[in-house]
């Protein structure tokens, strides 16, 4: 991993100064600072695998259609008729609340073939700087009611807005949860424009897409239809976050 490679850089560049070199005070500290640079990187970018491994990307002619923030009583029904127009299969990183409070529609998910995945129970705005402890019981939480209404264990975890730090990374370990992450964010949560955010996915997506969409948005209907007009046309196959995985 990243972090393990930049460690043993540290750990040689120390043995060199003891050594050989002299290195002055600023290039610590220019050393320091490129650390502090990368934990931030590796914490805001999933696919630099800077604390665990996530999987961000799929091999072959495929698009991994992935929603979050879910379900939502008023657009996730939407969302399963345009992937049923289309007969794309999806898979839907839903949160334990809004679960608890739409268990039908959780249900009615698991029954039109599509797949779910955790998304912590609370999704609170400070997810981030929860204890490994807090984190753990979040995601154990979630698991029990996908146990619940769906019958099927769950391994698939997508943290809140896609912030991985070592709490939350010993967290999904502690739970034996596979991370999931994205390779192409639709934006449809801050562009109330519906055109624009086709244009942005439709300009970025390819083989091995893993698209990131929400389906507690009035627009993400509109958007999946025309996402979806054009890839079927170039014969992509639909799969589900599970098949991400490789070992």
């Amino acid at each position: 991993m990243v972090r393990n490679s930049f460690l043993l850089l540290m750990f040689l560049l120390l043995l060199a100064d003891y050594f050989f070199l002299d290195l002055s005070l600023w290039a610590y500290l220019a050393l320091t600072l490129l650390y502090i640079l990368l934990v931030v990187a590796g914490s805001s970018s999933m696919s630099l695998n800077f604390f665990t491994r996530s999987y961000t990307s799929g091999k072959g002619n495929t698009i991994a259609l992935t929603f979050d923030d879910g379900p939502s009583a008023e657009h996730t029904p939407a969302v399963l008729e345009v992937l049923e127009k289309w007969g794309a299969t999806a898979t839907f990183f839903c949160i334990g609340e809004r679960m608890a409070r739409n268990k039908e529609l959780v249900q009615m998910i698991k029954g039109k073939g599509h797949r779910i995945g955790n998304h912590s129970y609370t999704h609170s705005n400070l997810f981030s700087i929860f204890g490994k402890k807090r984190v753990v019981e979040e995601i154990q939480r979630t698991n029990a009611l996908i146990r619940e209404l769906t019958g099927e264990e769950c391994s698939l975890f997508r943290p809140p807005y896609g912030v991985l730090n070592p709490n939350i990374a010993g967290a999904a370990k502690a739970c034996r949860m596979q991370v999931i992450g994205w390779n192409i964010r639709s934006f449809d949560t801050s562009t109330k424009d519906h055109q624009k955010v086709v244009e942005r996915v439709l300009a970025r997506i390819g083989p091995g897409a893993v698209l990131l969409l929400h389906d507690d948005r009035e627009n993400t209907p509109k958007i999946l239809d025309a996402i979806l007009a054009h890839t079927s046309q170039q014969h992509y196959r639909y799969i589900q976050a599970h098949e991400l995985i490789t070992k």
